[in-house]
């Protein structure tokens, strides 16, 4: 597994647009009520493993964290070394909604 960047757009309380290789571990900010469960879709699309969808609830911490995986296809066998925008077209993508449960 090599060293690479993720991008991230569109983030805010209610999800957000990742792209990249291999797994991302989140963990928001306090933004959600301790305790409750929100639910937390990822619909990704990978070169390799095509379309998939997960749904999973979340139970937000003590101090109202949400902390999930975001998993992006296999992971770059090749270490990127400089952030280019424009190889999104080359690398999975994911988008993360988060809504109360």
């Amino acid at each position: 597994m090599a060293e690479e960047f993720t991008y991230l757009s569109n983030v805010s309380s209610s999800g957000m647009s990742v792209v990249g290789d291999g797994e991302l571990s989140v963990t928001t900010p306090g933004n959600y009520s301790p305790g409750k469960l929100s639910s937390v879709t990822t619909r990704s699309s990978s070169l390799t493993d095509g379309t998939r969808v997960l749904t999973q609830n979340v139970r937000a911490d003590s101090t109202g964290q949400l902390r999930f995986d975001v998993n992006l296809g296999s992971p770059s066998p090749v270490r990127q070394l400089v952030f280019l925008t424009n190889l999104a077209s080359f690398m999975d993508s994911a988008a993360v909604s988060i809504l109360p449960s």
